[in-house]
């Protein structure tokens, strides 16, 4: 029974020791926007779906490399007859005619044959009115396009990571701080209530310090709930349990703002735009499909050989070959007029939309420029409030516990603290994530740029 029970034992723990270091890597991770922007990278169904685009490209690539290759067939056929024309024929293929065999009965009446018939076929284009060429041409374009879409993916992936990453760091931090602010309010309002059984502080006061307490428990509980649905939408981004415990760490630094201007940024977004280059590559390809559409009616040459053998028996029989060269060319191609005005039409559309997205790329940077630009305007004012806010506090109490203010004045102060570090600690994010939207948003957002942004938040540089 011991075997047994050792066994036992030793299969329910190897069972329960990956589900603990599951659960105790998931309770540690992420070790930073690195390990997280990481995972989202392993998770993203766009990404994935990208990378599925990417080796249908290289299979159309191959494809078209392979028009190139001549073509082989392989065929067997076996049939009886008793047909004058198709037996004479067999017989001749065979190699098996008798001199009896052109007796006018026998040619006539001949009695039924059996033949099988085995062939070897290989066809090579020499000329096909350059049909191949433009296609390899074509599907090599496609596959740059597909290439750029997945690194613009990718970029995606990083935005996205960042702003779940940065959202759920700051609500962690600002989550505390109000903790500790209605803490302390809890605690001046238990000082006051007994103040107020000695008749040393209003009543009013009092009260109306308790409204002013109810909304900062109100604020926090909210502040509690943003936290959770935080958390619940960074573990979905890397595709993890909602409730997956998830602890960002963020080294919070006083933004700098840079001073290029507009045109600078827009002139990188049209040099350096993958999705812009991912559309021009695509619009090169269909030139080259309007230029295939246009040389169809060329004729094409090919090449051809074959080896067959025909046999009765399987024992003897003749064996035959065949090469030469055949040509064709469409004379009337009903099609033809519709093909070529179908692939402008697709030209013209990627045209189009190439120009479209110039226009959102425009908007998109401009917009955000000068967003940045007044979060730039903004950010120290912020800043300042929330060092002021915290110095009136302290001098607030001060001033409290000497008789010279109220406790509704304490408590307006504590108020007016959560408030101002909630929006200072926004604009901090805001200000992040506009610059990183800009890098995005002008083509500037290379690995190099991503590399710097994680080693910014991680505390690294």
């Amino acid at each position: 029974m011991k075997p047994k029970v050792f066994m036992v034992l030793f299969l329910i723990f190897s069972g329960w020791m990956p589900l603990a270091q599951a659960e105790a890597v998931g309770e540690n991770e992420p070790g930073g926007l690195s390990q997280y922007y990481a995972e989202v990278l392993a998770y993203y169904p766009a990404l994935k779906s990208q990378h599925a685009n990417i080796e249908a490209a290289f299979a159309e690539k191959l494809a078209a490399y392979g028009l190139l290759l001549p073509s082989v067939s392989g065929a067997v056929q076996v049939d009886v007859t008793d047909d004058p024309a198709a037996v004479f024929s067999h017989k001749l293929k065979q190699e098996a005619f008798t001199a009896g065999d052109f007796a006018v009965d026998s040619l006539n009446s001949p009695r039924h044959r059996t033949n099988w018939h085995w062939t070897l076929e290989a066809q090579m284009p020499l000329f096909n009115g350059f049909q191949t060429i433009t296609a390899i041409q074509s599907s090599a374009l496609l596959a740059k396009s597909v290439q750029l879409q997945e690194k613009l993916t990718r970029q995606e992936a990083f935005l996205l990571a960042l702003e779940a990453y940065l959202n759920s760091a700051i609500s962690k931090t600002v989550l505390q701080s109000a903790k500790a602010i209605t803490t302390d309010a809890e605690q001046d309002l238990k000082q006051a209530d007994e103040l107020k059984a000695k008749g040393m502080i209003l009543g009013a006061d009092f009260y109306a310090a308790k409204v002013l307490n109810a909304a900062l428990l109100q604020q926090m509980h909210r502040l509690e709930t943003a936290q959770d649905m935080s958390v619940i939408a960074a573990n979905l981004l890397r595709g993890m349990m909602p409730q997956l415990p998830f602890e960002p760490s963020v080294i919070f630094k006083e933004q700098i703002f840079d001073s290029t201007d507009l045109n600078a940024w827009l002139g990188e977004a049209y040099a350096n735009r993958l999705d812009l280059k991912a559309i021009e590559a695509a619009i090169d390809a269909r030139r080259k499909e309007v230029f295939r559409a246009k040389t169809s009616a060329l004729p094409k040459i090919k090449g051809f050989g074959a080896v067959s053998e025909d046999t009765r028996d399987w024992r003897t029989g003749g064996e035959n070959f065949m090469l030469g060269v055949k040509g064709e060319m469409p004379i009337f191609d009903p099609a033809y007029a519709a093909r070529v005005r179908k692939a402008k039409a697709e030209l013209k559309k990627l045209e189009a939309e190439r120009w479209a997205l110039k226009d959102r790329i425009t908007q998109k940077v401009s917009q955000t420029h000068l967003t940045r630009q007044a979060l730039a305007k903004d950010y120290q004012v912020v800043l300042q409030a929330f060092e002021d806010a915290k110095e009136a506090v302290r001098l607030t109490e001060s001033l409290y516990r000497e008789g010279r203010k109220s406790i509704v004045d304490v408590m307006e102060m504590r108020q007016a603290l959560l408030a101002s570090e909630m929006r200072a600690r926004e604009l901090g994010m805001q200000a992040e994530l506009y610059l990183v939207n800009l890098q995005f948003f002008s083509g500037t957002l290379d690995e190099e740029a991503i590399q710097n942004t994680i080693h910014r938040i991680d505390g690294l540089s």
